[in-house]
């Protein structure tokens, strides 16, 4: 049996994951749906302090005191960030990167780095929030089933600018060391479309596209848990 951690994008929180999470779970499987620093249930302690140090630090330290190893980290969107963080500061405990419609870094990189666009717009929407947190963009924006985007929009809050910007430390771990699986939504457009000319053709990637929109986890949830288990025979 195996050990994911779920980790959510910006504005969501473990709650996207609970039907993937049902599923793996009904087939014997350990799995873990955290919330980040200052998102979903952890909204009241949003600080424009919470950085993209902070969410990595979060994972570790849920691997840590879970004492988890040989874990595939899967992390949606903004959190292409987080689990790269978190495989180069605990290698040994990290199995496998799911990259599931996500930013795939380099090492000094940001988020914005990653999608240059995205700081012009985070700006904007944070212009009412003293420059610290972005206003949550409408589900509609993201494709996806209409009947899930009533409680996107509902549950969605703001999230912190300075963990889009902060740069993402050097390190000397080699992440292709690691198993890695990308998935692609294809059921929108995409502002992580560019991946695939990148991704697809690489040996040392497992290269999937999912006809959905971006939260795959609430669209496809069958069809993602299909992907991560195919290893497993």
């Amino acid at each position: 049996m195996a050990t994911f951690v779920l980790v959510h994008g910006g504005w969501r929180g473990g709650w996207t994951y609970r039907r993937t999470a049902d599923l793996l779970r009904s087939s014997g499987h350990t799995v873990f749906t955290p919330s980040l620093a200052g998102c979903a249930e952890h909204s009241h302690l949003l600080s424009g302090d919470i950085t993209l140090s902070t969410h990595v630090t979060d994972i570790v330290n849920l691997v840590k005191w879970e004492d988890l190893s040989s874990v595939t980290l899967v992390g949606h969107s903004y959190a292409g960030m987080v689990i790269t963080g978190v495989a180069c500061q605990i290698p040994n405990r990290v199995d496998e990167l799911v990259y599931l419609d996500a930013v795939v870094p380099s090492h000094g990189q940001s988020f914005v780095d990653v999608y240059p666009p995205a700081l012009e717009m985070f700006l904007a929407t944070g212009a009412d929030n003293r420059g610290l947190y972005i206003d949550p963009f409408p589900a509609a924006q993201f494709g996806g089933n209409e009947s899930d985007r009533a409680v996107i929009d509902r549950l969605g809050v703001p999230f912190p600018l300075a963990a889009t910007t902060e740069r993402l430390p050097l390190s000397d771990v080699n992440l292709a060391g690691f198993k890695r699986t990308y998935i692609l939504a294809t059921g929108y457009d995409s502002p992580y479309g560019d991946n695939r000319e990148r991704i697809e053709g690489d040996p040392s990637w497992d290269f999937h596209t999912i006809d959905c929109g971006h939260d795959i986890m609430l669209d496809e949830p069958q069809k993602l848990v299909d992907v991560l288990l195919r290893r497993l025979g």
